[in-house]
Parts: structure tokens; C-alpha cells; sequence
């Protein structure tokens, strides 16, 4: 009788080890899916089922210099044709392989390219050089239905610069959280709208998605400034008067009085409409722990993170 309860409490003790390793084991499993997630989120946006070819540009030889730096020779293209707004795709002669990238900069001469700041989409070649056909292409990203749509307004130059080219990027990889919607794509296919362009571009997203007017860096007067946002504001509020509309103050490295007199003007348009909400960064530059990131000519991706926290507070704080 002492033999069959030490054995069936023996059993009862390796059930619940065989209980605990399964729940370690599926723990395991979600911690090292999320982690990949987390390293390949970038490559896991696009949706290459749905890549289309735009254009046959040609034969090139190619030759990559460095991760983000490649040559093209052999063929003429236009500046049309090749520029940092679009994205691409090659083959090598001898692989099936297709690699995709957009660039931001390039130098030419005749038949020559020299292409910089190369953004590699879904993978980066082994192979360094060689015969290749060249494509411009659309590489769309997934639509991401549980994601939260966000109309981002910007201007083509701060999306390119400074923290403006990188803030949709470090937003994604930080939160996952996010759809950005617009008429534009930066070099890492994120989409704004450009400001200047007519709204009814990009209507179908006005009802349904939150909306942030975000220049961070500008040159633009400031009359020219607060004139363009106020055009901006009022053409949304012909589509939906009532719609939430987050305003960010742009980036200064020092306080001064061209910056007093921008956050004045947005304050101002903040009071004559109901719908503006001004998030102002001089709240970010006065916290002790941002103190540093204003030094440089350019925040670090950790300065810019914590900017992006910080803009996403102040929009969730708000009920629309």
C-alpha cells in the first residue's frame, strides 16, 4: 500500500514538472518571437506579394562600397528616373535574388552613379558586385488593420533631415503601434503628407485617423510658418470641424527670439481654434533628463526616442 502512494505521488510531482517545463517552453517560444520581431520589424512592414514593377530601367554593373554606399555604371538614367523619392529593386545576371532599397543622396556623371545613404528594405546582398537588372518598383507596406492610423503632416525636407528623417522609423521600432498614413514616403517607406499639398490628397483619412502637424525643423519665416499651419488647420476642418489636431512646436538647440515668436504665433492658433493642440517642446527642453539633447547638430536616436514618448503622452492625454 506504501509502494502505490510514494508512486502516485512521485507521478503527481513529474506531472507538475512536465506542467512547468510546457509553460517555460511556450514562454520561451513567445519571448523568442517577440524578440525577432522586435530585430527583423523593419523587414516584417512590407508586404512583397504586392511589389509591383513600375519601370525596366536597364543593365548596370553594380558595385557595393559599403553597407549603405553602392555605385552604378554602364547606362544613362535620368534624374526622373533616379532619384531618392522613389524605391528600386535588381537582380543579379546570375540569381534569382531580388533586392530592394531606396537612397537619399547620389552624385552623377554621364553613365556613373554614386549612390549614398542606402536604405536596404527587405535584405542586404552577399554578393558586392556584378551584372544586375534594374527596376523601379512599389514596395508597399502591410496594412496592419489593429495599428492606429496617424496622419503625419510634415514637409519633404524635414522628413529627410535631421530627427524628421528618423522619427517615424525609431517610433516604429519603439511602439509597433502605429499606421502611418499620407500622400509621401520617406527613404524607409513611412508616410507623411506634405503640408503644402490640397488635403482632399489625403481626406479618406481625416475621420479615421489621429492627426499630427510635426515640422521639427523649418526655415520657413515665421509669418510663412503660422500662415501655412493655419491654411493647413482650416482645410481639415472642412472635412471634419471638430477633429483633434496635435500640433509640435519645432526643435531649437537654444532658446531665442525667432523660437518666442513661433510658439507665439502656434499658442495664438491654438486659442482661435478649438481643435488645435500645440505640444510644446520647450516642456521637453526644460526636463532635466533631455538637458543634453539640444547640444549637438543632430538629437542621438536616444534623445529623439524619448522625444517621441513624450509626443505620444501629450496625444494620449487628450480624448478626442
Amino acid at each position: 500500500m506504501h509502494y502505490f502512494t510514494t508512486l502516485n505521488i512521485m507521478k503527481k510531482q513529474e506531472f507538475k514538472y512536465y506542467i512547468v517545463i510546457s509553460i517555460i517552453s511556450v514562454l520561451s517560444i513567445f519571448v523568442f518571437r517577440n524578440d525577432l520581431r522586435k530585430i527583423y520589424f523593419y523587414q516584417l512592414n512590407f508586404d512583397q506579394d504586392k511589389a509591383k514593377v513600375i519601370k525596366d530601367l536597364g543593365n548596370f554593373n553594380l558595385k557595393i562600397n559599403a553597407f549603405m554606399e553602392l555605385s552604378l555604371s554602364g547606362n544613362v538614367l535620368t534624374n526622373n528616373e533616379f532619384n531618392a523619392s522613389k524605391q528600386y529593386m535588381f537582380k543579379f545576371k546570375d540569381d534569382k535574388e531580388k533586392y530592394y532599397f531606396s537612397f537619399l543622396s547620389k552624385e552623377d556623371s554621364l553613365d556613373r552613379f554614386e549612390v549614398h545613404n542606402v536604405v536596404w528594405h527587405l535584405g542586404y546582398p552577399t554578393k558586392k558586385n556584378g551584372a544586375i537588372e534594374l527596376f523601379e518598383v512599389k514596395l508597399p507596406f502591410k496594412d496592419f488593420p489593429n495599428k492606429n492610423k496617424l496622419l503625419y503632416i510634415s514637409t519633404k525636407e524635414d522628413c529627410r533631415t535631421l530627427e524628421g528623417g528618423m522619427i517615424r522609423f525609431l517610433w516604429d521600432k519603439a511602439y509597433g503601434d502605429v499606421r502611418f498614413v499620407g500622400n509621401k514616403s520617406d527613404v524607409s517607406a513611412y508616410s507623411f503628407f506634405e503640408v503644402s499639398e490640397p488635403i482632399n490628397q489625403v481626406e479618406q483619412y481625416i475621420e479615421t485617423s489621429k492627426i499630427l502637424i510635426s515640422i521639427l525643423n523649418t526655415n520657413l519665416s515665421e509669418d510663412d510658418y503660422i500662415n501655412l499651419l493655419t491654411y493647413t488647420v482650416n482645410q481639415i476642418a472642412t472635412y471634419d470641424p471638430d477633429k483633434t489636431i496635435y500640433i509640435v512646436t519645432p526643435i531649437f538647440r537654444k532658446e531665442n527670439k525667432r523660437f518666442e515668436l513661433l510658439l507665439n504665433g502656434l499658442l495664438e492658433l491654438q486659442n482661435s481654434h478649438k481643435q488645435v493642440t500645440i505640444i510644446n517642446l520647450k516642456t521637453f527642453y526644460q526636463e532635466r533628463r533631455n538637458g543634453d539633447c539640444f547640444k549637438g547638430y543632430k538629437m542621438d536616436d536616444l534623445c529623439i526616442k524619448s522625444l517621441i514618448s513624450f509626443i505620444k503622452k501629450r496625444i494620449e492625454s487628450v480624448n478626442d
